[in-house]
């Protein structure tokens, strides 16, 4: 995770927040993804990211936020479903691999801008490609 992470940073990646599910596996890679960032943002525990809560209670809470960029650490499949519900596509359009990320550009036509494996993600960070 903390050569993703390294990818992150070379991605020039600068969220606003850092929001963790509550679970300690997740946390432990939030807190890798702020360090590799040299992000000085602290990381989120966020109980709307625990397995099996419902899509549409985040989804809720997100809107009302006025944060520009947002990096979020979950579980599968709940990002996955979660990342089709704020494009309106159907769940299991996207999937994520552990430590795989994705950026959506919210708005009047929410849209996939990248999606990145892990292998992707620790290739950049180590320069390659």
């Amino acid at each position: 995770m903390a050569m993703a992470a390294r990818g992150m940073a070379r991605l020039g990646l600068k969220p606003g927040r850092i929001l963790s599910s509550p679970l300690p596996r997740a946390i432990e890679t939030a807190r890798l993804a702020a360090k590799g960032l040299g992000s000085r943002i602290r990381v989120e525990i966020c109980q709307l990211l625990r397995p099996g809560i419902p899509t549409r209670d985040l989804v809720a809470a997100l809107r009302k936020g006025r944060v520009r960029s947002l990096l979020l650490v979950g579980h599968e499949p709940d990002l996955g479903i979660l990342a089709a519900s704020l494009l309106g596509v159907r769940a299991g359009f996207i999937r994520f691999r552990k430590g795989g990320l994705c950026c959506i550009a919210l708005g009047p036509r929410p849209r996939v801008e990248w999606h990145l494996t892990p292998r992707q993600l620790r290739k950049i960070g180590k320069g390659v490609g």
